[in-house]
């Protein structure tokens, strides 16, 4: 009766609710809404201050103010904070201000969304591909998903299941075309939708050799 609840979901967004309710007294304060706004108003003076140029920062606004990313921080949904995380994590450990620091960084999107684990790895592999051990030593992937897999496996000791997802025993690969086709839909079909991000990587990976 209470599967709607979702009792394993990541328990960063919750947590951050709860403690909006406990200073306002009561449940359901609409000024709980303004906590997911202020994750992608940061997002965006993040990445405005690392931009120099003002065709950068036009192209930020751009990538931000699209319908898709103001629904994901008008409509209390976690990815802006797992976006804050990543980026905050990435630009520590690329300035070199603290490695282990940036990959808990990074790894703490994974307590904000399940595929922030995802995205820890995929950030993990691609800085060692590109800067070796310096920036992505081994011993940075456990300060990064020691609290994001302990509530994981914390979670399926208590019984609990990874809501919306498939096992990995049991792919449905019919739905895995279903969302790559809408994913390439999306990103080359409709590129305004995204700021024509997906274009504009393709082109930088095809150019990089050069």
């Amino acid at each position: 009766a209470r599967a709607t609840l979702q009792p394993a979901y990541p328990p960063g967004l919750p947590l951050l609710t709860l403690l909006a309710y406990a200073v306002s007294g009561g449940c359901g304060e609409w000024l709980t809404q303004l906590v997911v706004v202020s994750a992608a108003s940061a997002l965006c003076a993040l990445i405005c201050s690392r931009t120099e140029s003002w065709e950068a920062r036009l192209w930020v606004l751009a990538a931000l103010l699209t319908p898709l990313s103001l629904r994901m921080a008008s409509l209390y949904y976690a990815e802006p904070f797992v976006a804050l995380l990543v980026l905050a994590g990435w630009m520590r450990i690329r300035g070199g201000r603290g490695v282990l620091s940036g990959w808990f960084l990074i790894g703490a999107a994974g307590l904000f969304k399940n595929e922030g684990i995802v995205l820890c790895l995929a950030c993990w592999a691609a800085l060692r591909l590109a800067d070796g051990r310096r920036a992505a030593p081994l011993r940075g992937l456990p300060a990064a998903l020691v609290l994001p897999c302990a509530w994981q496996v914390g979670c399926r000791l208590a019984g609990g299941t990874l809501y919306d997802f498939a096992a990995p025993w049991q792919p449905d690969f019919a739905r895995l075309w279903t969302a790559a086709v809408f994913a390439f839909r999306a990103a080359f079909l409709r590129p305004w939708d995204c700021a024509f991000a997906w274009p504009l990587a393709a082109l930088l990976l095809a150019f990089a050799p050069f």
